[in-house]
């Protein structure tokens, strides 16, 4: 039977709060933060047409035609956005260069043939990075 995330993280709790070594204050702090995790799960994806992400701020994008079976088998990329004008906005994310065994930055300055390998620019759907407190580290 295969596990979500939702399962293993509750796994580890489990497992934290059946252990010989459990206290109270550990537990708090376990469940604070799994709290607080899926909190964070809840925020919505917003589609690219209809919502603009903050300009210049990290986001977690997708585009199933990012999808690649081999190096991006979820279509998720990060990166960020940029107005060009009043009426365009740029996207700038990383990609896998399976020739140059690297990351390459892409965005709509990069060269035609790119999209043909690579997709699309432009997300079908963002979502904010998730912020997590220090102390839960």
């Amino acid at each position: 039977m295969g596990y979500n995330k939702f399962d293993l993280t509750r796994a580890k709790v489990c497992a934290m709060l059946h252990s010989d070594e459990f206290n109270h204050g550990d537990a708090a702090i376990a469940l604070e933060a799994l709290l607080s995790w899926m909190d964070s799960l809840k925020s919505d994806w917003h589609k690219w047409s209809e919502e603009l992400p903050p300009m210049n701020e990290e986001i977690i994008a997708y585009n199933l035609l990012w999808v690649d079976e081999d190096f991006n088998p979820f279509g998720i990329r990060i990166g960020f956005a940029d107005k060009i004008d009043d009426d365009n906005v740029n996207f700038t994310s990383c990609i896998w260069d399976n020739e140059l065994d690297s990351y390459e930055s892409y965005n709509l300055d990069s060269s035609e043939d790119m999209e043909e390998w690579y997709g699309p620019v432009l997300p079908e759907y963002w979502r904010e990075i998730p912020k997590f407190r220090k102390d839960y580290e």
